[in-house]
C-alpha cells in the first residue's frame, strides 16, 4: 500500500511542479518507468 501512496504523492508533486515550470519529458518518462513495476505489483496484489 505504501507504493500506492508514494505514487499519489509523486503525481501530486509533478502537478504542482508543472504549474510553476513545464516538466521535462524525460523526467516524466523516468517517473513512469520507476512506478510501472509498482503498479504491476499492485494489480497482481
Amino acid at each position: 500500500m505504501s507504493n500506492y501512496l508514494n505514487l499519489r504523492v509523486t503525481a501530486r508533486l509533478a502537478i504542482v511542479m508543472e504549474w510553476r515550470t513545464p516538466i521535462d519529458k524525460t523526467l516524466i518518462t523516468k517517473l513512469t518507468n520507476m512506478y510501472l513495476p509498482c503498479l504491476e505489483e499492485l494489480k497482481q496484489g
